[in-house]
Order: structure tokens, then sequence, then C-alpha cells
């Protein structure tokens, strides 16, 4: 009797293991589905920031802002300042 028991408590025990462990794998599937999906638009993204950071996208907006190109730069000289450190 002692026996009998012992085989179907194992027998139950066998079956709790082999469906939790089913269960984690169908979730460690549906995580790695989960993962790939998000670098694949992680990826859109970085294409998308690449080519709105694009020179020829930038010139269209700075138009669009009323903004015009530069015809001449000039820069300023500063005069050199000698600067010493008193002790």
């Amino acid at each position: 009797m002692v026996l009998v028991f012992a085989i179907l408590v194992s027998g139950l025990f066998y079956l709790f293991q082999v469906n939790n462990i089913t269960t984690k794998g169908y979730k460690i599937t549906a995580f790695k589905k989960q993962i790939n999906d998000l670098e694949d638009k992680n990826k859109a993204l970085q294409i998308s920031i690449s080519d709105l950071k694009s020179i020829n996208v930038l010139q269209i907006k700075s138009e669009s802002f009323g903004m015009i190109k530069a015809q001449s730069v000039d820069y300023l000289a500063l005069p050199q300042v000698n600067v010493t450190a008193a002790r």
C-alpha cells in the first residue's frame, strides 16, 4: 500500500514538474519573440533618427522656419591678454 502511494505521489509530482517546465518554455518563447520585435522596432527608429538628422532634412526644416543661408561670415579677433597667477 505504501509503495502504491509513493508511486502515485511520484507520478503526480512528475506531471506537475513537466507541466511547469512546459509553461515556462512557452513564456520564454513569447519573451524571445517580444525581444525580437522590440529589436526590429529599435532598428527602424534608429534609421528614422538618422534620416531626420540628415543635412537635406535639416536644410528643408530650416527653410520652412524662414531661415536663410549666411552669405559671408565675419570672425571677431579677440585681443591677446596675458594672465599671470599671483602667489
